[in-house]
């Protein structure tokens, strides 16, 4: 059985660091979805991703 996990963002570039690296380890995928962030998100979300565990969608 796969573990999941679904984050919604917007401009969370200051926190979602932690909150991914805190969970990484514990589901086998990541699933998050930008609320039309303007900040660096995506970037910092993207360095994180040492295992290709991430999808992004983007919601406008």
């Amino acid at each position: 059985m796969a573990i999941s996990l679904i984050i919604v963002a917007h401009n969370e570039e200051k926190h979602i660091g932690e909150t991914i690296s805190s969970a990484y380890d514990f589901v086998d995928e990541i699933v998050l979805v930008d609320a039309a962030s303007t900040d660096n998100t995506i970037k910092t979300v993207e360095a994180l991703d040492k295992e290709k565990k991430l999808k992004v969608f983007f919601s406008r």
